[in-house]
């Protein structure tokens, strides 16, 4: 008979998950702001994500042992204006009136284009 994997779980009072554990061994530990936003996630390793939020709670940076790794930039409507990545590629957005995403433009830090989507919407605001 094969040995399966338990998995078990802690959750805080407000209900949020606080650790993972692996057949007895804790794996995952997850750490909350005053607001509910997960802040910190610990792995067994010891490798520790950070996560900062602005004051409407938009996630803001994702920083990876101490090295940022991925910076959010928004629009004045609270839309995703870019994605700034550790490694220098940025991802942009561009918007219609209704707020559905029309462009997603993803460049390397030197300025060249890895990919560019054009996106269209039907009169309902379905995607085709």
């Amino acid at each position: 008979m094969s040995k399966g994997i338990l998995y078990t779980y802690q959750y805080d009072k407000q209900g949020r998950q606080i650790e993972k554990w692996e057949n007895g061994k804790k794996v995952l530990q997850y750490v909350y702001d005053k607001n509910g936003n997960m802040v910190c996630q610990k792995d067994i390793s010891g490798k520790q994500t950070e996560y900062t939020f602005d004051d409407v709670g938009r996630i803001q940076t994702v920083i990876d042992d101490g090295e940022k790794a991925v910076q959010y930039y928004y629009n004045n409507d609270s839309t995703l204006q870019k994605i700034c990545y550790g490694n220098g590629v940025t991802t942009e957005y561009g918007y219609d009136k209704d707020q559905s995403v029309v462009s997603l433009m993803t460049a390397k830090k030197d300025g060249t284009l890895i990919t560019q989507n054009i996106y269209a919407y039907d009169e309902n605001g379905n995607q085709i």
